[in-house]
């Protein structure tokens, strides 16, 4: 008897791990099928909002600019993030005193 319930939790367990990657895969897939759409049936020029499809294959196409300007915008933000913490350690020592 407790094998029998023993075996009923790990099953729950197993879905519960599926379904925790599943979940949040299945709801960005479906935002993506609804942003094609959305693209496609209101006839929306790209350079409003263009669609994932033009956006993955321009991704791809133009990745030797992109990933320059990635590795820039990374280094920035890293920095800020490093410069905003010492900051509020500064500000904590200072406060506590």
């Amino acid at each position: 008897m407790m094998s029998e319930a023993r075996a009923k939790e790990e099953a729950r367990t197993r879905v519960d791990r599926v379904l925790r990657v599943l979940l949040p895969v299945a709801v960005l897939a479906l935002g993506v099928v609804v942003w094609e759409l959305l693209v496609r049936i209101g006839n929306i020029p790209p350079y409003v909002l263009p669609g994932p499809r033009l956006v993955f294959s321009t991704l791809i196409s133009d990745w030797a600019v992109l990933g320059a300007s990635l590795l820039v915008t990374l280094t920035t933000t890293l920095e800020g993030f490093l410069l905003a913490a010492a900051g509020g350690v500064g500000l904590v020592l200072l406060f506590i005193r």
